[in-house]
């Protein structure tokens, strides 16, 4: 069976929305005849872990860890900051480079059955570990994007010069690599407009999706959901203005105070790694008794909790480069086949909400039309007919496994093209 190196920064026992694509990929890959070996980080100092994610790595998949260069934690934060805005042209982990590319050459030299390179971003740095294996090595090579390095809406360049040498370090990597794959169809035809003069099919979209076995335990979380309470949950981070919950918040106030419903019914169930300034904002609406920020969850809590909800709450704010954003999460909230209450922009997320008729849609800056909506769920939830009508077939197209095959299939058509 022919190996893919794979290059993952992100990967248990860390946890977080960024671990889940390259592991689902790793797990069910060998079932379409490809093995994964994986090059990841030695990392102990990120919050956010879940070693219960290890068990999906199929025990013959070999790992190794590398160490990485890292900012040093003593530093002053206006240090670290700046370091990370303004030297480190890539990305926070680029110190991760040199051990990453060193360890890997020696893994292909000693697995003569390594037939292909799988890089995954972010960081953008797997990308530029994959461009010199493959300048090395000759061996075909797949990078795959799951936010895109230019117009990336959560993030923003520091000065032009610092665009200007991001665009070009993406150009050697989508010129050099095989197949260049993204995570939307808006997201990809990006891509084709910004390099008109390459063959469209090295283009490909694959998009998120969701795992049906996590969704197969109906295990309980004591203590975590009042069935006599209206529960709304949001699962993720925030990112500062571009994506806040800071509408919604005000249309749950609005509804409170204008009668829509009973606040000693209603509750908001954040999950996820936050700073204190979004518990501050609860407080200063006066909702600390409608709001839980509960901070990180291991995934098999997060879908649990998903599971549990009456209401699941996404959000995408509007702003240029929101139209591609296919955050994970939207995936495993169809999974769970709870109502969607998605705050987002025209794009990818709107029209897939629409297509799978999986609940309703609200530009995600309009508060009245927000408190509106919640007043009608909450109605609904009150009356015991809060439903929806599920589109089966669209949500099937988005099972982890069918979309392994298809990174797969990529794979047999790069092994035989070179």
């Amino acid at each position: 069976m022919p190996e893919v190196l794979t290059l993952a920064y992100y990967f248990p026992p860390l946890g977080g929305g960024g671990v889940q694509r390259t592991l689902k990929f790793i797990k069910y890959l060998p079932e379409y005849g490809w093995s994964p070996v994986v090059i990841t980080v030695n990392d102990d100092r990120t919050a956010a872990h879940d070693p219960e994610l290890a068990d999906d790595v199929p025990p013959q998949v070999p790992v190794t860890r590398t160490e990485a260069y890292r900012i040093p934690a003593g530093l002053p934060w206006r240090v670290r900051n700046f370091i990370r805005r303004w030297l480190l042209l890539v990305d926070d982990e680029v110190g991760w480079l040199p051990f990453a590319q060193k360890e890997a050459q020696k893994v292909i030299k000693q697995r003569k059955s390594i037939a292909a390179l799988y890089s995954s971003s972010a960081p953008y740095t797997s990308h530029l570990i994959g461009l010199r294996l493959q300048q090395k090595t000759g061996l075909p090579w797949i990078a795959d994007f799951r936010d895109p390095w230019i117009g990336n809406f959560s993030s923003s360049f520091p000065s032009r010069w610092h665009e200007q040498a991001a665009r070009g370090l993406e150009r050697k990597v989508v010129l050099r690599a095989d197949r260049v794959i993204s995570v939307s169809l808006p997201m990809t035809d990006q891509f084709r407009r910004r390099y008109p003069d390459l063959p469209e099919e090295k283009f490909v979209t694959i998009p998120n999706g969701f795992d049906p076995m996590d969704f197969a335990v109906k295990e309980e979380f004591q203590g975590e959901r009042d069935p006599k309470k209206f529960t709304i949950v949001y699962t993720g981070s925030f990112y500062g203005e571009k994506q806040t919950p800071a509408y919604f918040l005000r249309a749950m106030k609005e509804n409170i105070e204008d009668g829509g419903f009973d606040a000693d019914s209603v509750v908001l169930r954040i999950l996820g790694s936050h700073s204190a300034a979004l518990q501050t904002q609860v407080c200063q609406l006066g909702l600390a008794q409608q709001v839980r920020v509960e901070g990180y969850a291991s995934h098999a809590r997060a879908v649990r909790a998903m599971q549990q909800a009456d209401c699941l709450l996404l959000i995408i704010g509007s702003g240029r480069g929101s139209e591609v954003v296919f955050t994970g999460k939207i995936f495993e909230y169809l999974a769970a086949r709870r109502p969607i209450l998605a705050l987002v922009p025209p794009g990818a997320a709107s029209e897939l909400i629409q297509s799978a008729r999986a609940g309703m849609i609200v530009a995600p800056e309009d508060v009245g039309g927000i408190s509106q909506a919640l007043r009608m769920q909450y109605k609904q939830w009150k009356e015991g007919r809060m439903s929806i009508d599920l589109n089966d077939d669209v949500i099937q197209v988005y099972d982890r496994r069918r979309l392994a095959g298809q990174l797969a299939a990529e794979l047999n058509q790069v092994l035989n093209k070179n």
